[in-house]
């Protein structure tokens, strides 16, 4: 296969989308924890219509903002990202070919073998290759034409023989 190279700037709206599918599709402790929550609103809810007074009112105001918190996580830890990892603001050349992936910003390269993939994801705005259960590299479809896209789908998921 011929190599397909695209340039482009990743946003910090692409960066929380491909953190927040890794959070809540590779994390089984936090949906373990986002279920207790439930089950404590839940609980603070059920007393309340039970008529046990204002004692329910604490469990449900406190699972209500640990839901909350669930649910920023992903946008504070990519805010987080932003400001630590300078390279994700600056334009970057993304390669791939039936051997590798490479992406390279001015200041940082990161070149892999697809031996060395865990697993790749297609969402509907972008690519995600995991070289980690948590470690992501986005690579958003604006940056592909039509023809460019399809070669880097053969390449991400194979025919199976």
């Amino acid at each position: 296969m011929e190599p397909v190279c695209v340039r482009g700037t990743l946003t910090q709206s692409e960066l929380e989308q491909a953190t927040r599918y890794m959070i809540w599709h590779r994390s089984p402790a936090l949906r373990l924890m986002c279920a207790i929550a439930c089950l404590i609103g839940l609980a603070g809810l059920a007393s309340l219509f039970l008529g046990m007074g204002i004692a329910g009112v604490p469990p449900v105001i406190l699972s209500g903002l640990y839901l909350y918190f669930l649910y920023r996580m992903p946008a504070m830890t990519v805010q987080k990202q932003w400001k630590t990892f300078s390279h994700l603001a600056e334009e970057g050349t993304y390669e791939f070919d039936g051997e590798h992936f490479k992406i390279a910003w001015p200041s940082l390269q990161v070149s892999r073998p697809w031996s060395g993939v865990e697993s790749t994801v297609e969402l509907p705005e972008q690519f995600l290759i995991f070289v980690a259960k948590t470690t992501v590299h986005p690579v958003p479809k604006r940056f592909f034409t039509g023809e460019q896209l399809e070669q880097v789908r053969r390449v991400l998921a194979p025919e199976k023989e």
